[in-house]
């Protein structure tokens, strides 16, 4: 089953289901990648929480480089 774009909304012919909604979910992800792309604030701001970087290096991360100092003490 897949979805079809119309002027009528979203369409799943198979069910004979139509929605006259449109849902911009995606929307805010997309402005947080610009964001980051632009300016590296969430980079940034995830580099600072020690709670990511204690899940990350739980999660089994591993230095590879220069730019993974952040993760075991650097900057």
């Amino acid at each position: 089953v897949t979805n079809h774009p119309s002027t009528e909304g979203r369409q799943v012919p198979i069910a004979g289901w139509v929605s006259n909604d449109y849902l911009g979910i995606d929307q805010g992800p997309i402005l947080s990648m610009i964001e980051n792309y632009q300016h590296g604030t969430i980079w940034n701001l995830m580099k600072q929480s020690e709670i990511i970087k204690t899940g990350l290096r739980r999660a089994g991360f591993t230095q590879s480089g220069p730019q993974s100092n952040w993760l075991f003490g650097g900057t």
